[in-house]
């Protein structure tokens, strides 16, 4: 892989990055208002589903801003 290829990646990957990051925050703060948590809380709860779900947080994120409801169950605010 040359010098020009490896820039690319690695600017792909930043971008990549950078909207995971915002489709976070802003799954995050559907959190905060639909359950009432503080965005400290809410982002405990998406890793928690993330990790009880072997699945990225990203993933998790767009299902959440999709409209998926994480009130029930033992991943819910309230576990």
């Amino acid at each position: 892989m040359d010098r020009n290829e490896e820039l690319e990646r690695q600017v792909a990957q930043l971008k990549s990055g950078l909207e995971a990051r915002g489709r976070v925050g802003i799954a995050i703060g559907l959190m905060m208002e639909r359950y009432h948590l503080a965005d400290e809380q809410a982002f405990e709860l998406l890793v928690r589903i993330s990790q009880a779900e072997n699945r990225k947080l990203k993933i998790i994120a767009e299902e959440i801003i999709g409209g998926r409801d994480v009130s029930a169950g033992s991943e819910g605010p309230e576990a």
